[in-house]
């Protein structure tokens, strides 16, 4: 495979990973983690914002892509 330009692909391959390692992987991860312990004495608070920043990180991958195309 012939890649001209390597700064594209190495933006392509940093917009999706950053986003995914920093935002979608621990948000989903605590929330499947700790989702059947809400009835203890847990905050509930903690395991829907977590499931809230794995969304976020879900919306920021096309949003990075985006802007990498324009």
């Amino acid at each position: 495979m012939t890649v001209t330009d390597l700064g594209v692909m190495l933006s392509l391959v940093g917009a999706t990973g950053s986003a995914i390692v920093s935002y979608v992987v621990p948000g989903f991860l605590y929330f499947y983690t700790f989702k059947d312990h809400l009835d203890k004495d847990m905050a509930p608070w903690k395991v829907y914002a977590s499931l809230l920043q794995g969304c976020v990180g879900l919306v920021i991958i096309p949003v990075c892509l985006t802007f990498i195309f324009l």
